[in-house]
């Protein structure tokens, strides 16, 4: 017979993580849970919240304990949460099947896949794409008026690494407009949304897997020097049969999009924000550049792009002296983990000369360490150069602040209205 387990502490209040809009709420939760109940079983699910920095990190070096393959949960296909309907099924009936590949994937699976990946994000090809980040940002700063607003998301956050990958990828001129309309549908896939939406968000989806095949395909008959070539070569250097393998490039090229895109974006706002709140740094980085890195990694520490992931018990352990079964879930916070007052002095100040301003975790430690992450600091260390290069003045209109999307998950803004003023064409 199952027991329940006793709580050792009073149980903290998690509700507001469960909240129409938890984000305001995150950072309270997680003290509560690091102080009262640092591995705190949700029952309801078997979902263990995990909330301390050194229990983030011992489980996520894990992966013989605690999986990242849990078909039966989540990854086995396009999230979708609108009900199936008949119209809905056939407009996914022209789809390749999702293959979950890195972020749910363990041991040699995912090394393959890591290593198809790491071929294309190597430190050379994202040196490579500076010039052209460079470009791209300075163009998106270019449309800014000269004096008035600006929405950070829609005019620079959100274009600019969907850009940058399509640059990566190798996407022709012409195609970049469709190629970021179908980025949009990847995303969309996830979100409610009524049939005659559901409808239109599937055939864009199915409409870019097969323009992604097309584009694999010449790639394959004639490489280039750019990301796709890079990744087609490595995955057939595998051995596989390669139009057999196309759904799993196919599964590789959508997770480039949906995880790079948003944490990039993700990072750029929360920076950004903590400038317009904070004119002092402001006044820092634009006397000494240099700090710029810094700042991004603090960015990171504090508002994590993404906030939790789960992993999977293969077997039966404990967590602090507590019995784990296998299957069990752990909901490892990496938003939490990166507060925790038992790692980082002053835990929740924004300091730019911490000795240890990258241990932080958010982008995940051990074999799932994200292997876009120099990308996506690139990015947002260039955004932030030509911000405060170009731009005299950039604040928070006081009339409508910025407003969070509402997922548990990641850290991410619908919206950043900012009023802006004094741009040069420096």
């Amino acid at each position: 017979m199952e027991q329940d387990i006793a709580p050792t502490s009073p149980a903290p209040d998690i509700a507001p993580l469960f909240s129409a809009d938890p984000q305001p709420h995150l950072h309270a939760v997680y003290g509560a849970l690091r102080e009262q109940a640092p591995v705190h079983l949700v029952p309801e699910s078997r979902t263990w919240l995990i909330s301390t920095y050194d229990d983030v990190r011992a489980i996520v070096r894990d992966p013989a304990t605690w999986s990242s393959c849990y078909p039966e949960r989540f990854g086995t296909g396009v999230v979708e949460r609108a009900p199936a309907t008949p119209r809905t099924e056939a407009a996914f009936a022209g789809a390749y099947p999702w293959v979950p590949t890195l972020l749910f994937q363990d041991g040699p699976e995912h090394r393959r896949h890591r290593v198809t990946l790491g071929s294309g994000l190597d430190g050379a090809r994202v040196r490579r794409l500076e010039p052209a980040i460079r470009e791209i940002v300075e163009g998106l700063v270019d449309a800014f008026p000269m004096d008035g607003d600006v929405e950070l998301v829609r005019d620079l956050s959100a274009p600019l690494p969907v850009t940058v990958l399509a640059e990566a990828l190798g996407v022709p001129v012409e195609d970049r407009a469709r190629f970021r309309a179908w980025s949009d549908n990847v995303i969309e896939l996830g979100a409610p949304m009524d049939e005659d939406d559901s409808v239109r968000v599937i055939e864009g989806y199915v409409a870019f897997q097969h323009y992604l095949v097309a584009l694999i395909r010449a790639r394959r008959a004639a490489p280039a020097d750019d990301l796709l070539s890079a990744l087609v070569a490595t995955h057939d250097a595998a051995g596989a049969d390669p139009e057999a393998a196309l759904p799993e490039l196919l599964g590789i090229c959508m997770l480039l999009l949906a995880a790079g895109n948003d944490t990039t974006t993700a990072l750029i706002n929360a920076l950004v924000v903590r400038l317009a709140e904070d004119p002092p740094l402001t006044a820092t980085l634009r006397q000494d550049p240099a700090r710029i890195p810094a700042a991004v990694e603090e960015a990171l520490r504090l508002d994590s792009p993404v906030q939790m992931f789960q992993r999977r018990a293969v077997r039966d352990t404990e967590l602090r002296g507590q019995p784990v079964r296998a299957g069990d879930m752990a909901m490892v916070m990496y938003g939490s983990a990166n507060r925790d007052p038992a790692r980082w002095d002053d835990a929740d100040a924004f300091r730019l000369d911490r000795p240890n301003i990258r241990d932080h975790v958010a982008f995940t430690h051990g074999p799932h360490h994200c292997a876009g992450a120099m990308l996506a600091r690139t990015q947002a260390r260039i955004a932030v150069e030509v911000l405060l290069r170009r731009v005299g003045r950039f604040a928070l209109d006081p009339a409508r602040p910025p407003r969070f999307l509402p997922d548990l998950m990641t850290r991410g803004y619908a919206e950043v209205p900012l009023v802006v003023s004094a741009v040069s064409g420096s």
